[in-house]
């Protein structure tokens, strides 16, 4: 799995992109990317698009519960107050993510998680004006 990192203080959000199989393992590398970036502050807003990441079928709510549950509790000190949207493009995993979601809720944290498989729809949540758009870096040649 890879990803890229774009932060807009102007807008008070952090944007990452993931490609390729999913890897529950390199998610912690990811957030470590985002937390240590210059421009990163507690307390921003965060969108992640994982519409392009590659879910193995046996990615069961269980192994996605256990796999990254440690990760969530270990960033959120991190994160802060923050809403974190996470959009993803097939239903079937917009389903097992939203179930993990839901099940997070019960436990004590400021951060506001969401599921969304509609890009435009996870930035209006997260208060970013229409036509908002995310600035990428362009990878080397």
């Amino acid at each position: 799995m890879h990803w890229t990192i774009y932060i807009d203080p102007e807008v008070n959000c952090a944007f990452g992109k993931y490609f390729g199989d999913l890897d529950l393992g390199r998610l912690n590398n990811a957030a470590a990317d985002m937390y240590n970036h210059p421009d990163y502050r507690e307390g921003m807003n965060s969108l992640r698009d994982a519409r392009e990441v590659t879910v193995p079928a046996d990615i069961s709510f269980g192994s996605l519960f256990h796999g990254s549950r440690g990760l969530v509790n270990e960033f959120d000190d991190k994160l802060g107050a923050c809403k974190w949207a996470i959009v993803v493009d097939d239903p079937e995993n917009y389903a097992k993510l939203n179930q993990y979601l839901e099940s997070g809720r019960l436990n004590d944290t400021p951060v506001q998680r969401k599921a969304f498989q509609d890009i435009d729809k996870a930035k209006s949540w997260l208060g970013l004006a229409d036509g908002y758009d995310i600035k990428y870096p362009v990878p080397a040649e």
